[in-house]
């Protein structure tokens, strides 16, 4: 589990990075990306069964 949670922050801290840096957006625009990857991965699991452990569901 922790390679998971391990692997979430890295992907996590590139894409803000990636959103921030290179892409100039602001923090509620980066919140909101990132909310709305989680749900997507939520909805995955939940309706579609397929287990997508690599993203911490609590963070």
């Amino acid at each position: 589990m922790l390679k998971q949670i391990k692997h979430w922050q890295q992907f996590y801290l590139k894409l803000t990075n990636y959103l921030y840096d290179d892409c100039g957006n602001f923090d509620h625009y980066v919140r909101a990306m990132i909310k709305l990857l989680k749900s997507f991965c939520h909805w995955v699991e939940t309706e579609k069964g397929i287990i997508l452990c690599w993203y911490n569901s609590d963070g």
